[in-house]
């Protein structure tokens, strides 16, 4: 696929905020605007981030600029997501090089990750809508959540974030919109587009997000792999009754996809961001399918995030 021209991307990022948007469109983010209109599920998740109270600022945020892991929290709290306006960048090299390409500046490039943030500050509050916080909040019998459940919820928040930035992938149509996203996410995996579509459209919607969160979930508990227990259960939990042996077999294949996922990420900078929390980091003694079983609440939340993501 051929890279774009930055200064097609500019006139092709230049549609204006329609009335009511300009709250959640980033004019003075790279790609933002054409995201926003284009891609469901990341106009979904802006969408549900402002109506939670979530705005975004440009202004200076020194610890998130070093170290974004640290302020998950307190982006939380503040209910601010910071963010580098990027777009001027874009601009400046356009216009001194007209030939120039998206691949030419996108390894030095610094990304905007406002959807990520933003999916975490989604996932944080149906948490809180269903009365279970991952950090202070208490379950509907009032009894306390122990570091070993406060842990799990964590990993779905996170899991969520990854499993929405997978599937966003499905409405980038173009090298453009591809470009944007890559600018804009963590992970912008085009190779996978073709199976996630055929298969959101057998299984259904929310179906394969249960699905995909699932996998992604187990993934952050360091799995490698799905087992053929760890596969029926996953789809035992997505709500998934398949007996079709080859749609079966497709969906094992997809899910591989979550496990692919940074190692290092998932053993260090997931590990650190519990241990700051003071959760629990023996994340490989933990199977996060024996919180499903033995608490139907889980499951129920697990719900609530795949409705959350139905395209406003």
């Amino acid at each position: 696929m051929k890279s774009p021209k930055l200064s097609t991307l500019i006139e092709f990022d230049k549609t204006p905020p329609s009335t009511g948007q300009s709250c959640v469109v980033l004019e003075d983010v790279f790609g933002d605007q054409a995201l926003y209109k284009t891609n469901g599920i990341f106009r979904t998740i802006r969408n549900r981030a402002v109506e939670a109270g979530y705005r975004f600022s440009a202004n200076t945020n020194s610890l998130y600029d070093a170290l974004p892991l640290t302020q998950l929290e307190v982006i939380h709290k503040t209910k601010v997501i910071p963010y580098t306006p990027n777009r001027a960048a874009v601009q400046f090299v356009a216009d001194r090089a007209n030939e120039s390409t998206w691949e030419e500046i996108a390894d030095g490039f610094r990304r905007c990750f406002v959807f990520h943030e933003a999916c975490h500050a989604v996932a944080r509050t149906q948490i809180t809508a269903f009365n279970i916080s991952a950090f202070n909040l208490k379950t509907k019998t009032n009894q306390p959540l122990n570091n070993s459940e406060l842990t799990f919820l964590s990993l779905m928040e996170e899991s969520f974030a990854n499993t929405c930035e997978l599937l966003g992938i499905v409405d980038c149509t173009s090298p453009q919109l591809v470009a944007f996203y890559e600018a804009n996410s963590y992970t912008a995996l085009i190779k996978t587009r073709h199976d996630l579509i055929q298969i959101q459209k057998e299984v259904g919607v929310e179906a394969f997000f249960r699905f995909m969160h699932l996998c992604y979930l187990q993934s952050c508990f360091l799995r490698h792999e799905l087992t053929e227990r760890d596969f029926k259960q996953t789809l035992s939990f997505a709500n998934l009754e398949i007996d079709d042996a080859r749609l079966r077999k497709r969906l094992k294949s997809v899910s591989h996809i979550a496990f692919t996922l940074d190692q290092r990420f998932r053993e260090v900078t997931t590990r650190l961001h519990l241990r700051i929390n003071g959760l629990r980091t023996d994340l490989d003694t933990l199977n996060p399918l024996e919180f499903f079983e033995t608490s139907r609440g889980f499951l129920s939340l697990l719900d609530r995030f795949a409705i959350s993501t139905k395209h406003s």
